[in-house]
């Protein structure tokens, strides 16, 4: 069983829900569904207008954060109803059961979607998490710019925290993956694989357990 983490990048582009692309992706997880017992959904461009709205309105991180996770629950919302309301919605985990079928968003201030799968994961009993954002995995921008980087395929939760270190966390922030979603990843032994989920292929790839994009390990 698995869990996936659909981000707010896949579902708009250009500040649009990408249609042909999100109906694509939720095929697919028709098509898998008893595989797939929990998805998190992001905020993308939603959340970042409404915290950019909040930013000039002076509030602050707390309330921003929650703006932010308002508008995952709107997506996961949408997206549960495309799926004719397959999983259960839920905006908390503390009533997640192993086993259960679980579709939910943002969950409290201070980490992002990547930490509430990881966290879902747990609670359902999934040995797996698959990202789609639109980045193709991790790249090591230790030493060189982006343009310069190569792509890891496989990398430790030790490899991640480098990479990561001097990225910011403000509400809104665009990071690979947040700190407490790799705590997590090391202290449960779930494996956490990002991917260019702009294409369906590439999740049909993955489900099918194909390597594709970046996978980071305990």
């Amino acid at each position: 069983m698995t869990v996936l983490k659909l981000g707010g990048s896949v579902i708009f582009e250009d500040n649009r829900i990408a249609s042909e692309r999100v109906l694509e992706i939720v095929q697919v997880i028709s098509d898998h569904s008893s595989t797939i017992n929990g998805i998190v959904v992001g905020g993308g461009d939603l959340a970042r207008q409404y915290i950019r709205v909040g930013k000039n309105r002076g509030l602050n991180s707390d309330e921003l954060d929650w703006m932010g996770i308002n508008a995952t629950h709107s997506n996961a919302k949408f997206v549960n109803q495309l799926l004719d309301e397959e999983y259960e919605f839920l905006s908390e985990l503390a009533d997640v059961n192993r086993g259960d079928d679980i579709i939910t968003g943002g969950t409290k201030p201070g980490h992002t979607t990547d930490a509430v799968s990881v966290m879902l994961a747990e609670k359902v009993g999934s040995d797996n998490v698959y990202s789609l954002s639109d980045i193709d995995g991790i790249y090591d921008t230790r030493d060189c710019s982006l343009e310069d980087a190569d792509r890891i395929d496989s990398a430790t939760v030790g490899d991640v925290k480098k990479i990561i270190r001097d990225q910011s966390d403000s509400p809104g922030r665009s990071i690979p993956i947040d700190r407490v979603a790799v705590d997590r990843i090391a202290n449960t032994g779930i494996t956490f694989t990002m991917f260019d989920g702009t294409s369906s292929e590439n999740l049909e790839n993955v489900l099918k357990g194909v390597s594709v994009g970046t996978t980071i390990n305990p």
